[in-house]
């Protein structure tokens, strides 16, 4: 099979994938329900590893914050995280891709008592 064929098919099973995520998306809104099963499943897992993260505030008006995350594979290793709320962004990149909180902007937002997700 040419490398152009698999590219283009690819490219519509990806597509297909995010047009079946919006249209649930987007049922569960007009039913009035927070979020799909799936994202609620996400959040929660999200929420019990806040208790490794620490978020250090360096601007409330720009929303710019640090989180550390204490890693414990073995050797414990320390990973920074700077999140800008404003922007909606996050070094690691999944907020800007998914376009869904991550869980070092749900460390912020409870640091700061922010309902911004």
């Amino acid at each position: 099979m040419p490398v152009s064929t698999l590219v283009q098919l690819t490219f519509y099973r990806y597509n297909s994938y995010w047009v079946k995520w919006r249209r649930e998306a987007n049922n569960f809104i007009q039913h009035s329900k927070i979020c799909p099963p799936t994202i609620e499943i996400e959040l929660t897992m999200s929420s019990d590893r806040l208790r490794d993260y620490t978020a250090m505030l360096f601007d409330l008006e720009q929303g710019v914050f640090q989180v550390n995350i204490l890693k414990k594979l073995g050797v414990i290793k320390e990973v920074k995280r700077a999140i800008s709320l404003n922007d909606r962004t996050c070094t690691c990149g999944k907020w800007q891709t998914f376009q869904r909180s991550c869980s070092h902007v749900l460390k912020c937002c409870a640091k700061s008592h922010i309902d911004f997700i």
